[in-house]
């Protein structure tokens, strides 16, 4: 079984393609493992994922407390 068909069993395989570094996301669209309309969302993902990383450490170095 391929990682691709793995992750497709599970719940939530947007975010974990996403969690894949971006060149490897772009080889895996290149031997079309994924669909060229995966890559954009994927992508999209893993800048919100990103963007929530940033915004918790910021929050840490600030003191206020999480949501």
């Amino acid at each position: 079984m391929s990682i691709l068909n793995a992750l497709k069993q599970q719940d939530g395989s947007l975010d974990e393609l996403a969690k894949l570094p971006q060149a490897m996301i772009m080889q895996m669209a290149q031997r079309r493992e994924i669909g060229a309309e995966m890559v954009a969302p994927i992508l999209a993902r893993k800048a919100q994922m990103a963007d929530a990383v940033a915004r918790t450490k910021a929050l840490q170095k600030s003191g206020e407390p999480q949501p």
